[in-house]
């Protein structure tokens, strides 16, 4: 197999001549197209790059310099394809790939299927901040503190039974769910994209308070919820699942039906040395057990909160608040959910986007005021559009985790190429789906 046929690794390489400038790559797997944005200094912008299959070559800079610089593409492109554009940084060409181009894969690392198996086998959920057991022992005898794990839906699978159904069946009557809301099961741990439920009987109610002034019913959820807040450290860690809410804590044990407890904000300890089931073996074969689901920021579940609620609503266009804040304190509007970015830009080394990576691409406002001074006129017309606009969906999100979002995507900001970082008044990012 030839250097030029050989499959590409989804990685920047650059060539053994030069040091390639800083690259910006987007991969769009829906269109099969690549767009590769070079930053270059004024005298090598009237450069004519040299495309081929697999390779974008830069001509010397010099005469004394035998040859260029080259960029190792991270799919196979047509080079016939390529459009070159001057840019006020530097150069973007937009290739088509092959349709024998091979692409990176795109799995969801919030897929819950791929959590049930890990924790098949949980003995304990912890506090993420300070480690405190949150749930009762594991009874004497037993491997796991669950009978088994079972998937959740999405949580919003009641707002799709209109488009399932074929028939006028009333399915808010369904059981095992309460107006939407899949109930809990004494021994069952039920497993969702972000968060686990479980059955008040499971839970150590010393270790798990409630904080009944903040209760509500949220924004993205269904359901009356109040905040689940660890008993040692306070930090907030789910939502206790409530019909109605109860007016004082000594009631909150009878009228609770579920816990939430977010991935984000807790740790799941296995029994390590218990075997499991081997599904593609014998009944009596058992293979190494899992470890726990690794721990993942709340930057990754959000976007799938995101995506989920787009496929339930159609909507694109997100504000997002502080809770008990006025107005929104963030608006996202999505450009593209399925697009990979690869950056050499404005990061550390080694840069965290060498490899293409999974993204959504935005657009987005910060409304905070900057060192005291409030946004400009235009941005607040935009807020108050925004907020009274049906068509885009309202985020409530504590301040911490709204504080998150907008460092990620500002980080992401930096990646991209100065003169790609803003577009009709918002700023562009991303956030990495992996």
């Amino acid at each position: 197999m030839t250097a030029e046929s050989q499959p590409p690794s989804h990685e920047l390489h650059c060539g053994n001549h030069r040091t390639f400038p800083p690259v910006y790559v987007e991969l769009l797997p829906k269109i099969r197209s690549l767009v590769v944005s070079i930053l270059l200094p004024p005298a090598q912008r009237l450069a004519k790059p040299v495309v081929t299959e697999s390779r974008i070559i830069l001509p010397p800079q010099d005469d004394l310099s035998a040859s260029g610089c080259t960029l190792d593409l991270p799919a196979a492109a047509d080079p016939v394809s390529v459009s070159v554009t001057r840019t006020p940084d530097g150069l973007s060409l937009k290739l088509a790939l092959r349709h024998s181009a091979v692409l990176p894969p795109d799995p969801s690392t919030t897929d819950p299927r791929s959590d049930v198996p890990a924790l098949a086998n949980l003995v304990s959920i912890c506090c993420h901040a300070c480690s405190s057991n949150l749930l009762l022992p594991t009874p004497a005898g037993s491997a796991s503190r669950f009978a088994k794990a079972v998937e959740l839906p999405s949580e919003y699978w009641h707002e799709l039974t209109d488009c399932w159904a074929c028939h006028t069946e009333d399915y808010s009557q369904m059981p095992g769910q309460k107006g939407g809301v899949v109930l809990a099961k004494p021994g069952i741990l039920m497993v969702g994209k972000s968060h686990v439920v479980l059955h008040p009987g499971d839970v150590d109610f010393a270790a798990l308070d409630v904080d009944l002034a903040e209760s509500s019913k949220g924004v993205l959820r269904v359901g009356r919820t109040a905040p689940a807040l660890c008993s040692t450290c306070r930090t907030p860690v789910g939502d206790y699942q409530f019909d109605t809410i109860p007016l004082t804590r000594d009631a909150v044990r009878d009228q609770v039906h579920g816990i939430k407890l977010y991935k984000y904000r807790v740790a799941f300890e296995t029994a390590a040395s218990v075997p499991i089931p081997s599904p593609t073996l014998s009944m009596n074969t058992t293979s190494p057990p899992l470890p726990p689901p690794p721990f993942r920021p709340f930057v990754t579940y959000f976007v799938d909160e995101l995506r989920d609620s787009t496929e339930a609503h159609a909507a694109y266009r997100f504000a997002v608040s502080e809770k008990d804040a006025e107005g929104p304190r963030l608006l996202i509007w999505v450009l593209s959910w399925n697009v990979f970015i690869s950056s050499t830009i404005a990061a550390p080394q080694p840069t965290p986007y060498r490899t293409l990576r999974p993204a959504v691409k935005v657009l987005y406002v910060d409304f905070a005021p900057v060192s005291g001074v409030c946004p400009p006129p235009h941005v607040k017309a935009l807020c108050t559009a925004w907020e009274h606009d049906p068509q885009v969906e309202h985020v409530s999100l504590h301040k911490s985790l709204c504080d998150e979002v907008l460092d990620a995507l500002k980080s992401s900001s930096t990646h991209i190429p100065p003169a790609q970082r803003e577009s009709k008044g918002f700023s562009v990012g991303f956030l990495a789906r992996a």
